[in-house]
């Protein structure tokens, strides 16, 4: 973890490292984890990968709007990258969150 937090320091524009210190940490500092999702998000809203697990992670936490945010804006990203797979896994996601 020391080295995560130390290559962010170091690179602070690689999202990579926001992303593994946010997966490493999530067990035991969910407002940190939230922060770095949250960041990630914003600074680094191209970064594809930290969408669905963003939206599980506030899932978790009982932040139902923020999950259902994430995977709409993720949804988004994916088109704008083509990316067909993760556009549609995303948007299964968010249609299970909504239609429960």
């Amino acid at each position: 973890m020391k080295n995560l937090e130390s290559w962010i320091r170091e690179d602070p524009n690689e999202p990579f490292n926001k992303y593994a210190l946010a997966m490493e940490l999530s067990g035991n500092d969910p407002k940190r984890v939230g922060s770095l999702f949250q960041e990630l998000m914003t600074q680094h809203a191209d970064y594809l990968p930290t969408y669905y697990i963003a939206a599980g992670f506030f899932l978790y936490q009982g932040d139902q709007p923020k999950a259902i945010q994430a995977l709409e804006t993720g949804i988004l990203v994916a088109k704008k990258q083509n990316d067909l797979k993760t556009e549609k896994e995303l948007t299964s996601f968010l249609d299970e969150l909504l239609f429960e």
